[in-house]
């Protein structure tokens, strides 16, 4: 296995200043549009074991991508927030590892394959006064997308829920 460590810069960005990390916000705008050609989804959700699952023709792209928008971690505020390890092993992936335990989005990985994302894993952890979530979103370029989330709230017992689509053509 090769290891290559990126380097964050340091520096002033103004509106032409490219993203430093990958621009997640940016690449799901992408997919969106793309995601037209996609006639119908297979949904199935499920919650604490219990499944349900629905063949779509409605999708509403845009609603059900934004928690992969949300995740982007392209802030100026961010830049020396996040280590930045690129491993070259079957092909290209970029992992990026929050270095403070206040970032909600603490690992993201995008995986390529011939210089095409193939693959994007984003790990998720938001522990407040009210709730603990943990949460792993998982989207694959032409195939689907999965949004897994562990929420525990004081009194209360955990709940797990779980959303895998498909792209059908």
């Amino acid at each position: 296995m090769t290891l290559v460590l990126a380097a964050c810069q340091q520096g002033t960005r103004n509106a032409q200043t490219p993203p430093s990390f990958f621009d997640l916000k940016g690449y799901m705008e992408q997919q969106i549009a793309a995601n037209e050609q996609y006639s119908a989804i297979q949904k199935t959700v499920r919650i604490d074991g219990e499944e349900e699952s629905k063949k779509l023709s409605d999708i509403g792209w845009k609603a059900d991508l934004t928690a992969f928008s949300r995740a982007d971690i392209n802030k100026p505020a961010w830049l020396e927030k996040y280590r930045v390890d690129t491993l070259l092993e079957g092909g290209m992936k970029i992992v990026y590892t929050a270095m403070e335990d206040k970032l909600i989005t603490r690992k993201m990985t995008i995986s390529f394959a011939r210089d095409v994302v193939e693959e994007i894993i984003v790990e998720q952890q938001n522990h407040n006064e009210v709730y603990t979530a943990d949460k792993k979103l998982v989207y694959q370029a032409q195939k689907g997308y999965s949004m897994q989330t562990k929420q525990k709230a004081p009194f209360s017992e955990a709940r797990d829920y779980e959303v895998r689509v498909e792209f059908l053509k």
